[in-house]
């Protein structure tokens, strides 16, 4: 037992004080019984107390242990779950790029249709401004030619003053068709060779008026 208390082995101790009371108490020593079995409760509450403590330091332990196996495994699954949610996001961002870039080119190509139209237009709408000024002035000098001819075809009519001095109860209705009259009247004062009163003859014709010029010199003369 002396030994035993040197180096400190309790449970030896715990026996040890166990027998002694054991001992005492068959001899009838039941206050000696006492003080060893007191002895033996002391050490047997400090020896349950060490085991309580070094299990509860060891529950405490291995519930730290877990508990920073759950941390790092949570550390783990949420530095994953950034990982994810990292690649989700340059995926996104990289779509987002590609659709700007692909709008961009469309807008591009849409542009330069755009401007090759409005070239081709404009180029159309000078051609068609060139063609208008053109018929424009071949209008006007066909505009110009006509009147021309209309000029010279009324030079060859029969003035108002003739036709009074020679005509009663009369009307002349000559409305062409168009501006110059592929038929015209025509009147003259004939003059017969014996030099009497002269005839006055009007007509309504479509032959060419240098035949009826000539005709009317021939019987003047």
């Amino acid at each position: 037992m002396r030994i035993a208390i040197e180096i400190g082995v309790k449970d030896d101790i715990k026996e040890a004080y166990q027998t002694l009371s054991l001992i005492d108490s068959a001899a009838g020593n039941f206050k000696g019984a006492y003080e060893y079995h007191k002895l033996f409760k002391e050490i047997n509450d400090s020896i349950f107390n060490v085991e309580s403590a070094e299990k509860t330091v060891e529950m405490t332990a291995m519930y730290d242990s877990e508990k920073k196996e759950t941390q790092i495994k949570l550390l783990e699954k949420d530095k994953e779950k950034q990982a994810a949610l990292a690649v989700v996001e340059k995926k996104k961002q990289q779509t987002i790029l590609y659709s700007v870039i692909g709008g961009l080119f469309l807008v591009l190509v849409f542009a330069g249709f755009m401007y090759n139209r409005f070239k081709v237009t404009q180029k159309q709408k000078h051609i068609i401004t060139e063609q208008k000024h053109l018929v424009e002035e071949k209008h006007k000098e066909i505009t110009d030619s006509i009147n021309y001819a209309e000029r010279i075809q009324r030079s060859f009519l029969a003035t108002s003053e003739m036709l009074d001095e020679h005509l009663k109860d009369y009307f002349v209705f000559f409305r062409p068709k168009d501006v110059v009259s592929g038929y015209f009247y025509w009147a003259a004062e004939l003059n017969p060779p014996s030099g009497g009163r002269g005839s006055f003859h009007c007509c309504i014709n479509f032959f060419d008026n240098n035949l009826l010029t000539f005709i009317y010199r021939y019987y003047r003369a």
